[in-house]
This record gives C-alpha cells, structure tokens and sequence, in this order.
C-alpha cells in the first residue's frame, strides 16, 4: 500500500511540474466547452423556436384572403406580417425588405383567389349533391399561393413555412366547404320534401338542416402529444449544454495520453525505468500506481467541466448542466472512460520510441476517435459506413453512455454494456502495455 501511495504521489509531483501538460488537460476542455456550447446554443434555440419573420402580400382583398390572413397570423410557429408601418404590404416592398434582412421571406395571395375558391368549391359541392363524376369547369386551375424565400434561409425554415401555409389554406378551403356544403343540404332537403308532399308542403320559415361550423377544425377530437423516450417518463431537453459538457470533458480526458506517453517514454531514455525495475516494487503497483495517478487527474478534469458548465455557463447566458438523479450512474460512466483513456495512454507511451511519435499519434487518434464517437457530429448526420465505424470508437461509447443518462434519462441497465466496452478496451491496452514492457526490460 505504501509503495503503491509513493508511486502515485510520485508521478503527481512529476505532472505538476508539467505546467504545459496541465494547460492543456484543463484549460483545452474548458475553453471547447464555453466555446462550443455558445456557439451551438445560439442555433438549437433557434432551431428550436423557429423563430422566423415573414410578410403577406394580399393582392386579393376578398373573404377568403381575409381570412387566410387570419389564419396565418394566428400561426405559432412562423411569424407573419399583413401590415408593416401601418400599411398594407405589397410585393416590391417584401422583395425589398427581404434584401435588407428585415423578413425572411414573404407569401402572395394572388388576386382572384376568393373567386377561384369559391367557384371550386361551389363546382365540388355540385358534384357531390349531383352524384355526377364531373361537373363542367370543375378541374380548372385555380390561381397560386406563391412563396419567395431568402436564398440563404435553410431547408428545415422552409418546410415548416410551407408547412404552415399548407395548413391555413386547407383550414380555409375547408370552413369555405362547409358552408356551401350546409346551403346545398338544405336546398336539396327542402326539394326532396317539395318533390314528397307534391308542392303541398307549408314554406318553412328557416333553414331545415343548421348551417355547417367549422368548429371541429379549432376543436380536434383527437389530440397529439409529444414526449421524449426514457424509462421514467420524464422529459429533458436536449440543450446544447447537456451535450456540449460530457462530450468535451471526454475529449479533454483522452488527451491525458500526451503527458502519460510522454512520462513513460522520458522515463525509458533517462533509465528511470529500469532503474524501478531493480527495486523491491513489483510492476503491477509500479503501474498502479502511474495509472491512479493519472485516472486521479481524469476525475478531477470531469469535475471542473462539470463546474464550468454548472456555474460558468449560466453567467453567459445559457442553460445550466443538470447532473439529474444518476449521479452515481455518471460518475460510473467518468471513471471507466478515465480508464480506458490512460489505458490507451499507457499503451501509446510503451508502443512509441521517441517523445515525437507519442506527441503527433496521440492527439491524432484522439482526434479522430473523437469525431467518429459523434463529439463533433451527430452520429447519426453521417454517412452509413462512417456511422458503422464510429461504432468501434471509446469516445463513443463513453458519450452515448452520457446522453442515455443525461438526456434519455436511462438507467444503469441500459448503459452497462458502453461499461463493459470501455473496461475491455482498458483491459486490452493494458494487457498489451504489460507484454510489451515484458519484452522491453527481458
């Protein structure tokens, strides 16, 4: 025990003498973390809220473009603007407007439209009523609602403007059925009763059948709600923080394989090593204790992301990091990705020959594991190879494990196998470090 506590206090007084090597383990992270999470907390809320303006041009004036209108800026999603400073827009002002930055894009109600709709509907409702396949002038093109889109608005913006412009068209063409569809049942009730009481029938002094609301639109009789998958219902929030805050305490962690390597390889050519191998320590707690050490630093890396976005972030202006009630679960999670990235530092420090390679291999295959495990891309925004191959990446196990627990709200039961992954990768690296060092000091 004491032996492998001097080892650790040892390697803790030769890493403190690295302040470069400590700049890099703590600073690194935290500095990607408020970056990144400023960055992408900007674009989630927008994406978000959807927070784009729009003007309508109305070149029609009648009912139906009223309330289309209506419609329109009722819509909680998408903004629209009828009326901008008092007065009615027209298509050279949101052209304008557009170039300016003022609107994102703008929606013209061509004139004729009410007279369009309601001669389409009147030739429909006709068709119904007279059982009749066609009825004359009934497949006539009506005019288009046109849409004009700032050129640098992205895809998503435009599908749910359109979306939208879809729904309150079809909300109005509706209410605009429904009341040709009442007149229509009644006059053909009142005829059928002319036509059975051969005209003998008194004049009935207000409608037979009540006119037809469009309450059932306003009112759906089913309803949609939405909910995140978890196993204990609760619904969180997949902020830019919850994500940003695991991922890049992840990646800083791994670069623990830059000061690891590099102690191992310096203590190879100054012959610390082999002098450590002539004392009465064995090499399991020579390399016990190195690697507490280092896992050690690892946690108390986690911590202070953990504190920045905690803390730190929420002065910014986001939201804060939320650990939740599987505080245990993450702390799990942390130090099994502590491991396996001191395993893969231990290896690398064993493998290389000189300060050089472990100072450019290290950092690249972190890197690279690092966008393949989804801390730089969502996984699931690759292609399906690289989405085949990120399946064999640590950083990936470690940050799915974080998003089970910190957004899917999951339990130990469903990250135990990432677990398992993480401690099979530590136990190769160091089964491999050991064999390797066997050979070196034979």
């Amino acid at each position: 025990m004491s032996k492998w506590l001097a080892t650790l206090i040892k390697e803790w007084r030769l890493l403190s003498r690295d302040r470069t090597g400590l700049l890099l383990l703590f600073a690194m992270p935290a500095v990607l973390v408020v970056a990144m999470t400023l960055v992408q907390d900007n674009v989630l809320r927008r994406s978000g809220g959807l927070q784009v303006t729009g003007a309508v041009v109305d070149q029609d004036g009648g009912i139906v473009a009223q309330e289309l209108v209506k419609a329109l800026e009722g819509a909680d999603v998408v903004s629209f603007t009828a009326r901008v400073d008092g007065r009615a827009t027209t298509e050279e002002d949101a052209a304008a407007w557009i170039e300016g930055g003022r609107f994102q894009f703008f929606v013209v109600l061509p004139k004729g439209l009410t007279a369009a709709v309601e001669e389409g509907v009147r030739h429909r409702v006709d068709r119904w009523m007279s059982h009749a396949d066609t009825v004359p002038g009934s497949s006539l093109p009506g005019p288009e609602v046109a849409l004009r889109f700032d050129p640098t608005l992205r895809h998503v913006y435009r599908t749910a403007v359109e979306g939208v412009v879809e729904r309150a068209l079809a909300r109005v063409q509706t209410g605009v059925t429904l009341r040709y569809l009442g007149d229509a049942i009644d006059r053909k009730v009142q005829q059928r009763i002319a036509e059975m009481t051969g005209g003998y029938a008194p004049q009935a002094a207000q409608r037979l059948f009540p006119e037809l609301e469009d309450d059932a639109l306003f009112h759906p009789v089913a309803a949609v709600v939405a909910n995140g998958v978890g196993t204990s219902g609760k619904e969180r929030l997949p902020t830019a923080v919850q994500q940003n805050v695991p991922a890049w305490a992840l990646f800083g962690m791994f670069f623990i394989v830059v000061p690891l390597s590099g102690a191992l390889i310096r203590e190879r050519r100054e012959g610390i090593w082999a002098r450590l191998m002539v004392m009465p320590v064995s090499k399991t707690v020579l390399i016990l204790g190195k690697l507490s050490a280092y896992v050690g630093v690892c946690l108390v890396q986690f911590g202070c992301i953990v504190l920045v976005g905690r803390w730190l972030l929420p002065l910014l202006g986001t939201d804060p990091f939320v650990l939740g009630d599987r505080t245990g679960a993450i702390l799990l999670v942390a130090l099994c990705s502590a491991l396996a990235a001191n395993g893969f530092g231990l290896m690398l420090g064993v493998v290389a020959r000189t300060n050089e390679q472990a100072a450019i291999l290290g950092p690249v295959c972190v890197v690279i594991a690092a966008a393949l495990g989804g801390i730089m891309v969502p996984v699931f925004a690759m292609p399906g190879i690289m989405q085949r191959i990120s399946r064999g990446s640590p950083l990936g196990w470690a940050h799915d494990a974080f998003m089970n627990l910190l957004v899917r709200d999951s339990g130990f039961f469903e990250i135990w196998g990432q677990l398992a992954l993480l401690l099979l990768f530590f136990a190769v690296t160091l089964a491999v470090s050991i064999v390797v060092l066997r050979r070196i000091h034979r």
